[in-house]
């Protein structure tokens, strides 16, 4: 096997791993959110850890092999550039530096919040105000007049296990 294609190979197959375990991320908040706090701490917490062992190291390695591609004689990307490529690679980089900052940051700010929540209790404003769905209804609420009051539901959401002593 030639370098070219083993690094092409090296690149799309992290792509896959590292970057591809990402969008799982929405789906695990949102069935923690839907099965308590506990479940939500936990899957914060996942994603947290997922992406310090495997999301930035594998952006790094993509950006690595990615740029060992444009030197390889076999593209011949490092002669003529494409527009394409240019694109690819701002993009890369600007998705990079919002998950790694912004994301980051939105996430360690959901941790703490849930932080000393009992496993069965109630969802904390800071929790709550932090996320997009209840930005976008506080909005709802300001433009139908409504300036005091969030639509019902929304002040605490509690998750609520028959047979429990929560019910």
């Amino acid at each position: 096997m030639d370098s070219y294609k083993l690094q092409l190979f090296l690149h799309v197959a992290v792509v896959i791993v590292a970057l591809g375990a990402t969008f799982a991320n929405p789906f695990l908040q949102g069935w923690g959110e839907r099965h308590g706090v506990g479940a939500t701490r936990m899957a914060m917490q996942f994603s947290s850890h997922m992406e310090k062992v495997l999301v930035i190291p594998g952006a790094i390695l993509v950006l690595l092999f990615g740029t060992g591609l444009i030197f390889e004689d076999a593209t011949g990307y490092k002669d003529d550039f494409p527009m394409w490529l240019g694109i690819a690679i701002a993009w890369f980089l600007v998705a990079f530096v919002a998950g790694a900052f912004v994301q980051r940051s939105n996430v360690n700010r959901a941790i703490a919040a849930l932080d000393g929540v009992p496993d069965n209790g109630d969802f904390p404003a800071a929790y709550l105000e932090g996320q997009p769905a209840y930005a976008g209804r506080r909005w709802l609420s300001r433009l139908l007049g409504d300036r005091h009051h969030l639509p019902d539901g929304l002040e605490a959401r509690r998750v609520v296990t028959p047979g429990s002593s929560n019910e």
